[in-house]
């Protein structure tokens, strides 16, 4: 078996790449390094994902869509990696939890070059002083001459801020053959005459406030009444947690979704609700935005990126009572909605899964 010979001199594009994702399944963060994988892999780069093996089909029936999903997705079993990395100059972490496997490869295997690729501020994820947000904290500085990156500057400001390290800023992506408008959509669904709004529900991630999303929601449809129809995703309708949030309002649940149910939602849309206690990014919200939707979004962490109030959404404080009256006249007069989702249209046209993978390629 070949051994890398990592070079900083070499033709970045001549660089093979792993993204090391030991886990079961994921959110956004996973579909970003899906999508810029597959970015890196159209301009020749040759880029893997390493995934559990016990996972691996999980992951290939997630993304049944792509047509090179078998090649994708390798499988492994931790004391296999370290051989199975001799095939790549560069191993990625992408979780915090990842991050003692990346030193461990790169220990055993001096010449492939360890990256981090941060896609949130981690320790956040858990209690003060527990292992787990002891293993966060340390993850950062882990590995030595390790390259830190992050699609977001509020990531690359709050671990510089904590741990004093330099996190390189890349583009975040967007997968504009999914996640784009329909202007049909609504007619399809035959909601051609009502207000759609969206919200992400995942009320076993406290952070991403399900409760006080869903007495928005009811405030809002309150308000509008039939006018208004609202679906949310994210979790099941028998979802134990999702069975003591207040549901006394007419909604859909469309239970968990694909990226293509997602974005099939998000094209009925005009307004996405994320209320969440921060966004290291908020890539749904970018979505719904590529979609032709605006948002409404916490106005905490890294959604600065792409958001400016009253331009393309409305920024909220999630933890204080959301005055309806400021956006609510946005939504009922059609001149004032329209200027909001062209807005959010051009926005979402900035970014893009080739703009992405090249700005990660050439700080690797």
């Amino acid at each position: 078996m070949e051994k890398s010979s990592f070079n900083k001199n070499n033709d970045p594009l001549l660089n093979r790449i792993l993204f090391l994702l030991p886990v079961s399944s994921g959110g956004g963060g996973v579909h970003s390094i899906v999508q810029e994988t597959i970015g890196m892999r159209r301009i020749g780069v040759q880029a893997k994902i390493a995934v559990p093996k016990k996972h691996r089909l999980k992951f290939i029936k997630k993304y049944e869509d792509i047509d090179v999903v078998e090649d994708l997705f390798l499988g492994f079993e931790i004391h296999e990696l370290g051989e199975l990395s001799k095939k790549f100059d560069v191993i990625v972490g992408t979780i915090y939890t990842s991050m003692k496997l990346v030193k461990k490869v790169v220990d055993d295997n001096p010449g492939i070059q360890a990256a981090y690729y941060v896609q949130d501020y981690e320790p956040l994820f858990s209690k003060p002083n527990t292992p787990e947000w002891q293993e966060a904290r340390d993850s950062y500085t882990l590995v030595p001459n390790a390259i830190l990156f992050a699609k977001t500057d509020w990531i690359c400001q709050k671990v510089y801020e904590e741990h004093g390290v330099h996190v390189k800023k890349v583009s975040p992506s967007i997968d504009h053959d999914v996640y784009k408008p329909d202007p049909l959509a609504k007619k399809r669904a035959g909601l051609e005459d009502k207000i759609v709004i969206s919200a992400m529900i995942r009320p076993k991630t406290p952070r991403r406030g399900a409760e006080r999303t869903m007495c928005l929601l009811k405030r809002i449809y309150e308000h509008f009444g039939d006018k208004v129809h609202i679906e949310i995703f994210g979790c099941t309708e028998a979802d134990p947690l999702f069975q003591e949030l207040e549901r006394n309002f007419k909604h859909t649940n469309n239970g968990e979704l694909t990226r293509l149910g997602v974005a099939a939602v998000l094209q009925k849309s005009d307004c996405f609700i994320d209320l969440s206690d921060y966004q290291a990014f908020g890539r749904t919200g970018l979505e719904a935005m590529a979609c032709g939707s605006f948002i409404i979004s916490t106005k905490y962490g890294g959604v600065y990126e792409y958001t400016v109030d009253k331009f393309n959404g409305f920024l909220v404080d999630p933890f204080e009572e959301i005055i309806l009256s400021c956006f609510l006249e946005k939504i009922n007069k059609k001149e004032k909605l329209n200027y909001l989702k062209i807005n959010s249209l051009q926005t979402a046209s900035y970014y893009s899964i080739h703009k992405a993978a090249i700005s990660e390629v050439i700080i690797l």
